[in-house]
């Protein structure tokens, strides 16, 4: 642990080093413990301007100004950065308030009328003339800036005056407007406390601490002396969540091996703040550890012979060295012992191809097209929530975040990015592979995208629908995940907020999410996570899992099974039918944590339905009762905070209302993640799983292990991948359907888990190798195989199986279709035609795809089925998928 004077020490070598990218992640890793240190916010927001983000550094000045209206350096940074953005006139006001509070003169020409009374006010104090200073206090009230500096000048005009219930109510009056402003809170406290109302005295000087760590301004207000000092934290420490970089370590003094090392040590011996086990803590975490000279002076240094410029310097013995160097036998004994030590202290093992920068959570978003969408004011309510969560983020140990929209140049400049058609997904995508370039200079990468908007803001991909199916094109996020063109395999998490026709519900998802991330950010000591893990556990034991819901129809019941029991007890599942909307059980209206749903969908329809299993159910029982409602997700916290949907359409939210959409009526209703598809999606009826229901089983593995719900779903698709490379050796249409349809809606670092990681936890991991491309078929664009031309075997077998397993679908249309590598595209579009070489003709995979598709009407509504069923050479059945 390293104490805040060698922290702060640390940061401003940083500057002098100038990187102020490290000065920053290091001022961020002392935020991550002490939150309330103003001084070190300063340093943030002085490392931010020479990034060129003055947005953020006038949202976290704003908050600083509101917690100190006192504090000249933050109202100096501030006239600083409106300047360089074109806000001249609002720069005047902050550069007059920082010259009010030094003493020096004002400009009466250009100084706001108010802020020329608080100058009257605060030298009418210096001198004890409270006749003069409590008009000019009053007359800049009067003005009602939105500044907490004239209401805390008045009061202290006030309070000199000797009236106390003045007093009271300026400081009332002010935290009700600055709720974190630590004069007010301080003032207020003690009234309490005279009042002997402990409790709530005690309760306000908290929070004063926790908005000023240092205590600064408690001293200033209050004595150094003051009753309360016992109150604020004696010692202040924390840990540095990265490596001190080459270039700051020599500026430190403790690196000989760069080229800056003729910078003097007393860098930082002179400095007296500075303890001895802090230097070591540093010397520890140099990127090159540091070498010790015990030469002799230079002009003593014998002239080497020739021979030993090549040889080095004869020691004198001929015989070989008693150190022999590690043979290779040797290094895998190491190895293998240093994995077995991990295994036993259950540390995660790093991968070799594992990529070490720092990963950055990016807010993605379009300035043009909030602002056409919600006018003027609706563009900044949601910038400024994206500000807030950004901010969150920030405090993540180990985390940065940014803010990019990639039409407006203030948040591109600094990565040297040129701003694009923000209605365009493709330039957009490339922008971020750009980001990402721009970000590996820095030492960081892109561990998290978060999409700010529906279609209508930040547009999906219209990606080519592999499949043989009423779709015509495939929404995806996937490509944003994706520095080329292979948007099978993500190469980060990626998740979205939908809503592009609500500005209310947009800022709200944004402020919940920040919410969390600053409840993740909260420290919870180790007896706190102990006893919550004792509360968890005896929950579980005597009252059982019930936060957990699955809801299937009852024709895929046995794979929703195998899907479910990652989670919960599969003879628990409830399925449709006989449960319908109208009649649901008390499980399925009651609060749970994680919910996972098999249910049909339509394109056109809120509902998911159910399906009779005619091998099962009775025959009187409908074929496709109404299984869920948008009505039927009800609020008052009852709302799963972690949806998986297998429905058709399961996340198509385009053109969409919480009303018309289950999906965003869950996000409405306080679900912080829904993983669904935004097209037809498939699956199987029996193990072996495929498809949605694989996908659906390993997300919910991966959530177990306590990962993002974005990071879970990144894994789940690249196991799936790989998994049915395994077992058919390429990717078919179903298998490369899932992978670009399926969606995350919420923030892709959430964690259901009640405990967040432990610090230096890594739960998102990005490596440095990827495959370019993925051997993928076709089954489209080919001439139809007539079934007279198949083997009476294979069609028996075919037919037996639908007679079987799809007893509703022996009437349905067939299309016959034998699957290749290569696609020339003629008469289509596939991502095996747009991932492969165009001009290549097709290359038989040897295997067949038949397409059973039937439209099956039910009251007004129709609903449209397809089967997949896939034959190899020899013809026999080695797949069979199923629409949902």
């Amino acid at each position: 642990m390293i104490n805040r004077d060698t922290f702060i020490h640390l940061i401003d070598t940083a500057f002098l080093a100038g990187r102020a990218d490290y000065a920053k992640h290091t001022a961020n890793d002392w935020l991550a413990v002490w939150p309330g240190d103003l001084e070190v916010q300063l340093l943030i927001a002085r490392a931010e301007m020479e990034q060129g983000q003055f947005r953020e550094v006038i949202q976290r000045l704003n908050a600083v100004l509101s917690t100190d209206p006192e504090c000249i350096q933050a109202y100096e940074l501030m006239a600083s950065s409106l300047r360089t953005i074109g806000e001249v006139v609002k720069s005047r006001i902050y550069e007059a308030c920082a010259k009010s509070l030094r003493g020096e003169e004002l400009d009466s020409q250009e100084a706001p009328t108010w802020v020329i009374q608080i100058q009257l006010a605060l030298k009418a104090l210096a001198r004890g003339d409270i006749k003069t200073a409590i008009p000019a206090a009053q007359v800049a009230l009067t003005a009602d800036p939105d500044l907490a500096l004239p209401t805390l000048v008045a009061l202290n005009a006030s309070r000199e005056a000797g009236n106390p219930s003045a007093v009271s109510s300026l400081a009332r009056t002010g935290l009700d407007r600055w709720p974190n402003c630590v004069h007010f809170l301080l003032i207020i406290a003690n009234d309490l406390l005279l009042e002997e109302k402990i409790g709530q005295g005690v309760a306000y000087i908290h929070q004063a601490v926790s908005h000023d760590t240092s205590g600064r301004i408690a001293k200033d207000l209050l004595g150094n002396d003051h009753p309360y000092r016992n109150l604020w934290p004696e010692e202040q420490s924390a840990d540095l969540s990265r490596p001190i970089p080459a270039d700051v370590a020599a500026v430190l003094g403790d690196n000989r091996l760069s080229s800056s090392a003729s910078i003097e040590k007393k860098t930082v011996d002179s400095s007296p703040d500075i303890e001895p086990d802090s230097r070591a803590a540093f010397s520890t975490m140099v990127n090159e550890p540091a070498i010790k000279s015990e030469s002799p002076a230079a002009d003593s240094l014998p002239e080497p012979e020739p021979w030993e410029s090549f040889r080095g310097p004869n020691p004198g013995d001929s015989r070989e060295s008693a150190e022999k160097p590690f043979t290779e036998e040797s290094l895998i004994e190491i190895d293998q012992d240093f994995r077995r030590l991990a295994s036993r202290l259950k540390s995660r093992q790093r991968a070799r191809d594992e990529d070490g920068r720092s990963p950055v959570y990016v807010v993605l978003s379009s300035h043009t097209r909030l602002q056409q969408s919600f006018g003027e004011d609706g563009y900044l309510r949601v910038n400024d929530a994206v500000l807030s969560l950004v901010e969150a983020i920030r405090r993540r140990p180990g985390w940065t975040a940014y803010r990019i929209y990639p039409d407006d140049p203030s948040t591109l400049d600094a990565f040297d990015i040129s701003p694009c058609d923000p209605g365009n997904a493709w330039e957009i995508k490339l922008r971020i592979a750009d980001l990402d370039q721009s970000l590996a200079k820095r030492g960081e990468m892109i561990g998290a995208l978060l999409i700010v908007g529906g279609n209508g803001i930040v547009p999906f991909h219209l990606l080519p629908n592999p499949t043989d199916d009423d779709d015509d094109v495939v929404p995806s996020d996937n490509p944003y995940a994706a520095t080329d063109e292979n948007y099978f395999a993500p190469e980060w998490p990626v998740g979205r907020i939908p809503f592009d026709q609500d500005l209310d519900e947009l800022v709200t998802q944004l402020d919940r999410s920040t919410r969390d991330h600053r409840q993740t950010n909260r420290s919870m000591g180790l007896v706190q996570r102990l006893n919550l893990w004792l509360f968890r556990r005896f929950t579980r034991i005597f009252n059982g899992d019930k936060r957990v819901l699955g809801y299937t129809a009852s024709i895929w019941r046995k794979a929703s099974f195998s899907v479910f029991k990652t989670i919960g007890d599969p003879r628990a599942m409830i399925t449709s039918p006989p449960t319908e909307a109208n009649r649901l059980p008390s499980a399925v209206m009651g609060p749970a944590r994680l919910s996972y749903y098999n249910l049909h969908g339509l394109e056109d329809a809120p509902e998911w339905y159910g399906q009779r299993d005619p091998l099962r159910d009775d025959s009187n029982l409908g074929e496709f009762p109404i299984a869920l409602r948008p009505q039927d997700v009800v609020n008052s916290g009852r709302a799963p905070k972690v949806v998986f949907t297998e429905a058709c359409y399961g996340a198509n939210s385009m053109a969409k209302t919480p009303e018309s959409a289950l999906s965003l009526k869950f996000l409405s209703s306080g679900s912080r993640a829904i993983v669904g598809s935004t097209k037809i999606s498939y699956g199987s009826i029996t193990p072996p799983l495929i498809a949605a229901d694989l996908l659906g089983r390993i997300f919910w593995l991966n959530l177990n292990q306590k990962l993002p719900v974005g990071e879970a779903l990144r894994r789940a698709k690249l196991k799936l991948a790989t998994e049915m490379h395994r077992r058919q050796g390429f990717l078919d249409g179903e298998d490369q359907k899932t992978l670009i349809s399926f969606v995350l809606y919420g923030d892709p670092l959430f964690t259901p888990s009640d405990i967040a990681p432990m610090p230096g936890e890594k739960t998102v991991i990005r490596r440095t190798t990827r495959p370019k491309t993925m051997k993928t078929v076709c089954a489209l664009g080919e001439c139809d195989i007539s079934p007279d031309k198949m083997k009476p075997s294979s069609l028996k077998k075919v037919k037996l199986i639908v007679s079987q397993y799809l007893p509703g679908m022996q009437d349905a249309a067939c299309k016959i279709h034998p699957q290749h590598f290569q696609c020339s595209g003629e008469g289509h579009t596939c991502p095996t035609m747009q991932m492969g070489t165009k001009s290549q003709a097709p290359s038989a995979s040897g295997s067949t795809v038949i397409t059973l598709s039937k439209h099956i009407p039910d009251g007004d509504r129709s609903h449209p089925h397809f089967a997949r069923i896939t034959l190899d050479a020899s013809g026999k059945v080695t797949k069979l998928a199923v629409s949902r």
